[in-house]
């Protein structure tokens, strides 16, 4: 008795598909330093947590689906790194008091990271000719990554980091558009 050639297929397709999802989990692990680093660094761990999980989930996702999404991992963690990194600066060095005047460095820095991931998104899809779709989905781990940082700032730090991340990819993206 032949097996059913749709049966088959069906078989084929689901084995191939699982072991594309089991390679974009693999993959994902590479976001796993960096939420777990946030996670210990952050006064409200939990959010941080969530934040890591769906930064991992994302880019697990995106390595599953391929084509534009695959292409678009490894830059928006890549350019998720400056807002990241100037974020937890930020909460590190706390606030500073002169005279009687105190001023948090979360929400500056959170801007400067945001404005710096901007400019490298940007950077990064001009040198590897990226897609605008793939530059499109690049954004969304640039700023979970950032998200996961400026939690220190509250709603401030995190419309500073967005608003910062914006104004510098936002025309540089259109630049790219018209060439």
């Amino acid at each position: 008795m032949a097996p059913d050639l749709a049966i088959l297929e069906q078989d084929l397709r689901r084995t191939y598909e699982r072991a594309r999802l089991w390679r974009g989990l693999g993959a994902a692990l590479v976001a796993a330093p960096v939420a777990v680093l946030a996670v210990v660094l952050s006064e409200n761990s939990m959010a941080t947590a969530a934040w890591g999980s769906a930064l991992f989930l994302l880019l697990a996702a995106y390595w599953w689906r391929g084509e534009a999404a695959g292409k678009a991992a490894l830059p928006g963690l890549a350019a998720g790194l400056p807002a990241f990194c100037c974020a937890i600066t930020g909460d590190l060095l706390g606030h500073q008091c002169v005279d009687g005047v105190c001023v948090s460095w979360c929400t500056p820095l959170c801007a400067a990271g945001g404005a710096l991931s901007g400019f490298l998104l940007v950077r990064i899809a001009r040198t590897q000719r990226l897609p605008m779709a793939a530059v499109a989905l690049a954004a969304v781990p640039v700023l979970l990554m950032g998200v996961m940082g400026c939690s220190c700032g509250g709603y401030g730090g995190l419309a500073a980091m967005g608003g910062a991340f914006g104004a510098l990819a936002l025309p540089g993206l259109l630049l790219l558009l018209r060439k």
